[in-house]
């Protein structure tokens, strides 16, 4: 071992001295490395230090691309209405704008809509068991008919046959303690006043109590 050591600073010392002036060469056991006056490390192959080599990392994977477990949830299907559209609302008028209805006569005790017309007249009320009359009209005691004074009645003849009068079948509206009924002229009354008035028991009974007999009425064509 020692013989060794000897032999090899005599090879460094010889290597030495045969190096340039400026140089400084260190031998190791590996490898022959030159220094310069200035530390600097020659490399006996190149004058340059050799580039490190390039160190590549390798790329990091792609991400696998994921996939749901699921199925897209489908489009929705577009509804229809079950039901046709409701119809456009009429449009409505301001009632403000509409002309009021005409007022309808209040009918009496028959249902007659007419209305009186001209004068009034004031007489007497009776009441009286019908029959055939003198316009030649059968009538009983539930109608609502009446029986004029002789007076009225013979005023209005045309010829000699009652039946022919003019004013059967014509209507009156009486009136009597705050009640009306209407009723047709059938009859011919001897014992009344001019603007009496004899009712059947069914028309006298609508405006008036029968136990009374006689009222005092007023009365108008209609």
């Amino acid at each position: 071992m020692r013989l060794s050591t000897v032999l090899l600073s005599s090879v460094l010392m010889t290597a030495i001295n045969a190096a340039p002036a400026l140089h400084t060469v260190f031998v190791t056991a590996f490898t022959t490395v030159l220094v310069d006056s200035k530390g600097n490390t020659i490399y006996p192959s190149a004058t340059e230090a050799p580039a490190p080599a390039p160190t590549t990392q390798a790329p990091a994977p792609a991400p696998e691309p994921t996939t749901s477990s699921q199925a897209p949830a489908p489009a929705p299907e577009p509804t229809t209405s079950s039901q046709a559209p409701a119809p456009a609302p009429e449009p409505t008028t301001s009632s403000s704008s509409a002309p009021a209805p005409a007022e309808t006569a209040k009918p009496s005790a028959q249902g007659s809509s007419s209305q009186p017309s001209g004068s009034i007249h004031h007489g007497q009320g009776t009441y009286y068991d019908t029959g055939m009359g003198a316009c030649g009209v059968v009538s009983s005691d539930s109608d609502y008919i009446i029986a004029i004074s002789h007076t009225m009645f013979d005023a209005a003849l045309t010829d000699g046959n009652p039946n022919h009068n003019p004013l059967c079948g014509k209507k009156i509206r009486a009136f009597y303690g705050g009640n009306s009924v209407d009723v047709t002229i059938v009859d011919r009354c001897v014992g009344c006043a001019e603007d009496d008035l004899d009712f059947s028991p069914a028309a006298f009974k609508q405006i008036a109590d029968p136990g009374l007999g006689r009222i005092d009425i007023t009365w108008q064509w209609l």
